[in-house]
């Protein structure tokens, strides 16, 4: 999922600037950390110099999931590339904020019971010293 953000924001971005498609595919490409990827982004835009179109081969590499695709084909079509390709982004972008925000509140409450496990331990372990120390006093 961020990886797809990382694309779309890229390619997006890029191509509202001014970029030649293939440049900025080229960019795109280059600017993600997943290789499987780039690859297919790379290979996007060897396809796309042949004359294929952005979506067909995208959808090729099966790496992407079908909202982008859809979206990003309606872009193609209607001119609105970049808007699209930021509307990707954002979607991407949510959802990841939201398994995020998931995770941190699943953390929470784990983290909290560890933190107290480990100090009832200390104060288990502080109070058998005391312990011991009167019991050797009164021997």
């Amino acid at each position: 999922m961020g990886e797809t953000a990382v694309f779309a924001r890229t390619l997006g971005t890029m191509i509202k600037s001014g970029v030649p498609m293939l440049r900025a595919l080229a960019v795109a490409g280059d600017a993600l950390r997943n290789r499987a990827m780039s690859g297919a982004v790379h290979a996007c835009a060897t396809e796309m110099r042949e004359g294929g179109g952005l979506v067909g081969a995208l959808g090729k590499s099966g790496l992407f999931l079908e909202l982008s695709l859809r979206l990003i084909s309606v872009g193609e079509q209607s001119g609105q590339l970049d808007t699209m390709l930021g509307r990707v982004a954002d979607i991407y972008e949510a959802a990841l904020q939201r398994q995020l925000d998931r995770v941190t509140s699943l953390l929470t409450p784990i983290l909290t019971i560890v933190i107290g496990v480990v100090v009832g331990g200390l104060i288990l372990s502080v109070i058998g010293a005391i312990v011991s120390v009167n019991d050797l006093a009164l021997q």
